[in-house]
């Protein structure tokens, strides 16, 4: 079961594995933004937005973007950059996260009002959500690594613990991750960092809960590079 992360490193190429320790270490090259490029990739990311864009794979849903765009259409070209950022300015993977985002923030709140929108706090309403904010169980710690990225950090229970509705932590990282790229332009060129901590938890997780955290990582505006997981069994290896 350990081997099944390295295999995937060796299966990339050598020019992709250094790529990808450029990025978890904070030390891959920002892309250089002048007025002249960002106006360019805009104009093809709304190319690539509309209905008529022929190259988005069939799993793509983009009725929540368009319902946000109906709703406010300000607020959805606000987080135009945000996107193409996260995805290092591929047009083509930028509006596959767009649409995803807002067809995640959909899925998790389900309340239409919220696409055209930040989430706020109290958003955060249902008993569930509000123990797992009490708990802590996902925060957006107040220091950030050495290299500037915030770090969002996230911890199972012990045994014995309080238990906790897991859809209220995605909602909760999803909603950190929105906050990371509220930080500013710099944070969402350099990414966020997550810190998961699994040790001694009582819910080892499973195949179909790590599906779920990476399609949330994979749909939050600002892009997750760089993920630390810290587990004791081959139930959470599983599932990662």
């Amino acid at each position: 079961v350990h081997d099944i992360p390295s295999n995937h490193y060796f299966e990339v190429s050598a020019e992709e594995r250094e790529l990808a320790l450029q990025e978890l270490h904070g030390a891959l090259d920002l892309v250089h933004e002048t007025p002249e490029f960002l106006e360019s990739k805009i104009f093809d990311l709304e190319e690539a937005a509309s209905p008529s864009y022929p190259f988005l794979p069939d799993d793509v849903r983009r009725e929540a973007y368009d319902e946000a765009l109906k709703q406010n259409e300000s607020y959805v070209k606000d987080l135009r950059l945000a996107f193409l950022r996260a995805e290092k300015f591929d047009v083509h993977k930028a509006v596959i996260r767009m649409f995803a985002h807002y067809d995640m923030k959909w899925t998790l709140f389900q309340d239409p009002e919220i696409l055209g929108r930040d989430i706020r706090f109290s958003d955060f309403s249902s008993p569930e959500d509000m123990n797992l904010l009490k708990q802590g169980m996902c925060q957006l710690l107040p220091l950030k690594d050495r290299v500037g990225r915030p770090i969002i950090f996230l911890y199972s229970p012990r045994p014995g613990g309080t238990p906790y509705d897991f859809k209220s932590k995605l909602k909760v990282f999803f909603w950190m991750g929105l906050l990371a790229t509220r930080m500013g332009e710099d944070i969402q060129r350099k990414g966020l960092v997550v810190v998961w901590h699994g040790i001694n938890a009582e819910n080892k997780g499973s195949p179909e809960h790590g599906v779920k955290y990476f399609a949330v990582f994979a749909s939050v505006s600002t892009a997750c590079a760089s993920i630390h997981a810290l587990y004791d069994s081959h139930e959470t290896t599983r599932s990662m």
